[in-house]
């Protein structure tokens, strides 16, 4: 990882990898793949764009649409509309993703918004911050966001 270092290169096997997707399988979808969808801008040179969007959607049999990074860093809304209009029940992001939203969506884009199939909002930072947290609440107000079990 390079979001708190310098970059370091890391051998990860096979066994690695299927280990982390079947726990993330576990543990975000039950192990049940009905009624799931994944919506990911994360790059796959990112950890968790790499083994939450890229890796585990074809394991799960999940389906899982994907975004540019560009185009959630050039309008946040983008990625909040994606998850709308596909009932999406996943997405993962670092915590500056969801202070972005918060500070670009507007109070009309929000209301356009129904979030309520999303499971719950997942940090793919190694320490979510507490505006990261509070920021779903904030995101979309109207239509409303679920709270973390």
């Amino acid at each position: 990882s390079g979001s708190t270092s310098r970059p370091k290169g890391v051998m990860v096997s096979h066994g690695n990898l299927l280990h982390q997707i079947d726990a993330l399988f576990a543990v975000l979808f039950d192990r049940d793949p009905t009624g799931q969808h994944v919506v990911s801008w994360l790059p796959p040179f990112h950890d968790m764009g790499l083994i939450f969007s890229l890796l585990t959607p074809p394991y799960a049999g999940l389906p899982v649409t994907f975004m540019a990074p560009y185009s959630f860093l050039k309008r946040p809304y983008r990625w909040l509309k994606a998850i709308s209009d596909t009932g999406a029940t996943a997405s993962a992001a670092p915590n500056f993703a969801y202070d972005l939203a918060v500070a670009k969506v507007t109070e009309k884009e929000r209301e356009t918004l129904d979030l309520y199939k999303r499971q719950r909002p997942w940090s793919a930072s190694p320490r979510p911050s507490p505006t990261a947290a509070s920021a779903p609440p904030r995101i979309c107000p109207p239509t409303g966001w679920p709270r973390a079990p």
